[in-house]
């Protein structure tokens, strides 16, 4: 193991000196040996001992930096700006630091530990004493220096994520993954890394995304420090990106968790009842009505009227909606966030197969903004195709429809979970809807496999899993195959058990599938 550790660090060494030589003959191809050799006072056989790959000492760069004003974060790690001239003051300092750093560093690797015998013993122990207080000084006025360097850094990403800027977002990101390692701040870092969990759900990143908002929601747990609102809703995002990934189980535990926690000291914030009404909505996805419902009124009562668009209202709706206590017209009238209220009231015309309802989304997809867009692009897309199969559409309009869902498909290479079970549901009900049963039954077949492989790990929406269900009912009707009868016992348990469990939107497909 030691001698491995070593290799690795003799590896590791060899790399930078490798860089560090790289970047001086960049340097070098901006001006000349002689004007280098002159300014810094080093002669021209060193300058061309250092081009030819020997290793360059930190004195040589600190002469780099302070005679031609070379920037040392450049220099050491290859980040930031060539000259000192283009960096902040702020940056400029914790760079000088830096290279300070690199020195201490060389002079702790010069002790030799063979010195530590005989008679110089003490003395050596006390030099070594004296250079690692040195070293450790040096850490603490980097990290001091890093600190607004870092804040700037956090601050500018907030803001090319509220404009959606993701060329910046990235470019930043690179910088702060840099400076996250000189600084010690753990705020900060969490604050980062938080930018870093909203950079890659923009990238559409689903395992990332999850690790790095769990990190983050470990991070305020692991400090001792009581949770605060803002750490409340790094939570809520937390559980929103497991939700997203169709890991509806564990979302629901991480959920229960962190309300029985915070209910004696949350109850006054705003973040604690979003996080009661995400309870709520995954009780009722994974069929506990009962259960969720009156989180949802009761988050709903206690989250101020300015805040319950973007917040309570949409997930209230879709309880009452599942209950049977709102009809789409209502849920219509109901003020909710957008484009994301768009997106559900699609869904929803989906399975009340309305024609008007269907209608009032045409032309509305280019609409669709933000990290959910493909997903709401899609749902939209169908609402449209539903109404034209209702319309009576030509002969060879399925395989049209086909061919639409799969250029826009695939204008999406990085594909959710969430977003993988639409398709096959949604065109089995189009297939079914314009009498091509025999293509109905090849994707009732696809979604229902698609189903099989994530259970029970991961959960698909209950209401596509509802628009699944019916299909089956309407495609496999009579069928004499065992598989397919099989599926018809599944569908019929799934309608009878939600609608004993007060899902009264299921009311009227349990009494069509009881008629003989």
């Amino acid at each position: 193991m030691v001698a491995k550790n070593i290799q690795q660090a003799s590896a590791e060494g060899d790399a930078f000196d490798q860089g560090l030589n790289d970047r001086f003959a960049q340097l070098v191809a901006s001006t000349t040996q002689s004007e280098i050799a002159r300014r810094t006072g080093v002669s021209p056989q060193n300058i061309n001992h250092y081009l030819k790959g020997v290793r360059i000492p930190a004195s040589f760069c600190a002469k780099l930096v302070g005679a031609l004003g070379v920037n040392p974060a450049w220099l050491l790690t290859g980040e930031g700006s060539r000259m000192l001239s283009d960096v902040s003051a702020d940056t400029s300092a914790m760079a000088g630091d830096l290279l300070d750093l690199v020195k201490a560093m060389e002079a702790v690797t010069k002790k030799k530990l063979g010195s530590l015998a005989g008679n110089k013993q003490l003395m050596a122990l006390r030099e070594l004493n004296d250079t690692l207080i040195s070293f450790e000084s040096l850490q603490t006025k980097l990290n001091a220096h890093s600190e607004p360097v870092f804040r700037n850094i956090i601050e500018e990403m907030k803001n090319a994520i509220a404009k959606m800027d993701l060329d910046r977002l990235d470019s930043l990101a690179r910088s702060g993954e840099q400076v996250n390692r000189l600084c010690h701040d753990v705020v900060l870092q969490r604050e980062f890394k938080t930018c870093l969990a909203q950079r890659a759900l923009f990238r559409r990143e689903g395992d990332r995304t999850r690790q790095l908002y769990r990190d983050v929601v470990f991070s305020h747990v692991a400090s001792g420090e009581e949770i605060t609102p803002e750490a409340c809703g790094h939570i809520y995002q937390f559980i929103i990106t497991l939700r997203g990934e169709l890991r509806l189980k564990e979302a629901s535990r991480v959920c229960d968790a962190f309300i029985d926690l915070l209910r004696d000291h949350g109850e006054t914030w705003e973040q604690y009842h979003q996080l009661v009404t995400l309870g709520g909505w995954l009780d009722v996805e994974r069929g506990e009505l009962g259960t969720g419902l009156p989180k949802l009124v009761a988050a709903h009562s206690r989250t101020p009227v300015a805040g319950r668009a973007a917040n309570t209202s949409l997930m209230l709706c879709h309880g009452m909606f599942f209950a049977g206590a709102m009809t789409y017209e209502d849920v219509e009238r109901t003020e909710l966030f957008e484009p994301i209220g768009s997106q559900s009231r699609a869904a929803y015309a989906l399975w009340t197969v309305d024609k008007k309802q269907l209608k009032s989304f045409a032309g509305t997809r280019d609409q669709q903004k933000g990290a959910f867009a493909f997903a709401g692009a899609m749902v939209l897309l169908f609402a449209e195709l539903t109404l034209e199969a209702l319309n009576g559409p030509s002969k060879n309009w399925l395989l049209q429809a086909e061919r639409r869902c799969a250029q826009a498909w695939e204008k999406e290479s990085n594909r959710l979970p969430r977003e993988q079970y639409m398709t096959p549901i949604a065109i089995g009900q189009l297939a079914r809807l314009c009498g091509a049963m025999d293509k109905a039954r090849t994707y009732v077949i696809a979604a229902q496999e698609f189903i099989d492989q994530v259970e029970p790990e991961r959960t698909p929406p209950l209401l596509y899993r509802a628009l699944h269900y019916r299909n089956v009912l309407h495609v496999f009707k009579g069928s004499k195959s065992s598989r397919e009868k099989e599926l018809l016992t599944r569908a019929r348990e799934f309608f009878v058990t939600h609608v004993e469990k007060g899902y009264g939107l299921f009311r009227g497909v349990v009494e069509a599938a009881m008629k003989p």
